[in-house]
This record gives C-alpha cells, structure tokens and sequence, in this order.
C-alpha cells in the first residue's frame, strides 16, 4: 500500500530543483578539476615539441586551485612526457624555453620562501609527475629527461629567487638613496639658509659698526674741535687781562686768572673725559687730577680775596 503512495507535488519539486543544483556544482567540479594538456605526438618536429612543452609549463604553473594534479591528471602528464621524450630523434628542451616560462612570473605574488606562487607550484606539479615515472619505469629514458627538466626548474627557481632578492635590494638600496637624497637636500637647504642668515647678519653688523664709527670719528672731531676753542678762548681772555694789567689791582689779575685757569682747565677735562668714553679708553686718574687742580686754584682764589681785603698793598713809586 506504500508503493501505492504518490508523492506530493510540492515535496517532487524541491526534489527536483535539490537534484539539479547537485548535478550543476558535481559538473562545475569536474571541470574545474579538468587539466587540459596540449597534443604532441613522438615524431612531431622541435619546434611542436618546445611549444607544447611550454604550453604544458604555464598550465602546471597556474593559479587555478581547480587545476590541482589528480591522478588522472598526473597520468595524462606522464603520458604526454612519453611521447615528448619518446620518438627517434630524442628531444632535448631548452634551458632558455625553461627560463622564459620561469621569469614570466617573476612579478607575481611572492610565498613565504619569496618565490613566485606560480613558479612553486611548477616545481610542486612537477616533483609530482617525476614521483610517479620513477615509480613506474625508474630506468627510462623519459623518466632521465624529465628529472632533467625537473632540475632546470628548480635551478631557474632558485635564480629567481635570488634575482627576487636582488631587486628587494635594490628596491630597499633605491629608497634608502631617495631618503639621503632628500635629507641631503633638505640640509643643503638648511646649510644655504644659515649661510644667507650669517651673510645678512655680518652685513648688518659691518654696517652698524661703520655707522658707530662715523659717529665716533664725529664725536672726536668734535672734542678736539672743542678743545681748539676752549684753548682760542682762553688765550683769547688772557690777552684780554694782559691788556689791563696796568689798570687793574694784582689780587683782581690774580682773581681773573684763576677763574679763566679753572674754566678752561675743568673744559678740556670733560672733552677729555667724553673722548675716553667714545674711543673706549679709561682714564681712572683724571676724576682725580681735575678734582686736585679745582681744589688748589680755589685755595689760590681764596688768597687772593684775603690779600685784597685784610694785607694792604704797598704804594707804587
């Protein structure tokens, strides 16, 4: 009575729909794991055989992971190494066809051993297939040429990495130029500013050292010019109290003079004193000299007053 059940129709098409999306990612598999290896045949000429060998380099060294070596796949590479190395001319490969394949990929991006992914995979697909000849027909010929081969890669992967090395090297040498470059710059800059800086500093300073010169030329022009007339005026009323010495008593001559000698003594001494200042000469004894010579005309004024009033003057005949 079960068999008998029919089964719902909502329950058939999710069934349905279940089944097709099952088979469609089964299919998508299958293709993704499908390696495509090119066609050579024993007596195809060189120029066929190094294409399809190259053709088979690139497609191991891709970077689909759908095109991880099955068994199957593995097979179909040895089978194809068969015929490549098989054939009565022997087939040599080339280091350069080698190499070509290698370098294509020296921009890629780098595994933890800094080789390209595709070149390490390469390496990887073909240790694989070289396992497996050695497995089954250890002494052949094609088993010798493919471990040949697996030689040239692994020599052309090791240049690369130290040609991937090399150009980290240069890189890092580049950027470390470009950094002194800069900060060379940058201090040759600096070293032109300060120099510019001190070149206006020394030209500021030279010119206000001329102008503190040319006053000070000025000032001591100016001193001695007022000591030249100090010295004309003194002379000048010197000759004034010689002109009247016969009309005036001797304490008032004495009086007159000591006063002129005062007048032009304590002069020339501030012209002096102003001199010593500008030219940046000390005199620590003129302060001194100029307060003893004040003291001793006052004292010689003094007389002269007492005489002229307290000791009478003897009659001229």
């Amino acid at each position: 009575m079960a068999e008998n059940q029919e089964v719902p129709a909502g329950m058939k098409r999710a069934l349905e729909i279940l089944t097709s999306v099952l088979q469609a990612a089964n299919g998508d598999y299958l293709e993704k794991s499908m390696l495509i290896v090119p066609d050579v045949e024993a007596d195809s000429d060189e120029t066929q055989k190094r294409d399809a060998l190259t053709k088979l380099l690139e497609t191991l060294a891709s970077d689909d992971p759908g095109l991880s070596l099955s068994d199957e796949n593995i097979a179909d590479v040895k089978a194809f190494f068969e015929k490549l190395y098989g054939g009565q001319v022997k087939f040599r490969h080339r280091y350069s066809d080698v190499c070509n394949v290698v370098f294509d990929y020296k921009d890629c991006e780098l595994d933890p051993t800094n080789v390209p992914y595709p070149v390490s995979r390469l390496a990887d697909n073909m240790g694989k297939v070289l396992t497996s000849m050695l497995e089954d027909r250890p002494r052949s010929e094609q088993a010798d040429s493919v471990r040949k081969l697996c030689d040239h890669i692994e020599l052309e992967k090791t240049r690369l990495l130290h040609y991937t090395e090399q150009m980290k090297m240069m890189c890092s040498f580049e950027e470390r130029s470009t950094q002194l470059d800069e900060q060379i710059k940058e201090q040759q800059e600096k070293t032109e500013s300060e120099i510019k800086r001190l070149e206006d500093d020394s030209l500021k300073r030279i010119e206000e050292e001329k102008r503190e010169a040319q006053r000070e030329n000025v000032s001591v022009l100016g001193v001695f010019t007022g000591i030249v007339v100090a010295f004309v005026a003194g002379l000048t009323f010197s000759s004034s109290i010689l002109q009247s010495i016969d009309r005036a008593s001797i304490y008032r001559l004495c009086a007159m003079a000591t006063v002129i000698g005062v007048f032009l003594f304590d002069t020339i001494a501030i012209l002096l004193s102003f001199l010593g200042k500008v030219t940046r000469v000390e005199c620590p004894d003129l302060a001194k000299i100029v307060k003893i010579a004040n003291f001793i005309a006052l004292v010689f004024l003094a007389a002269a007053v007492f005489a002229r009033f307290f000791i009478p003057m003897p009659a001229y005949n």
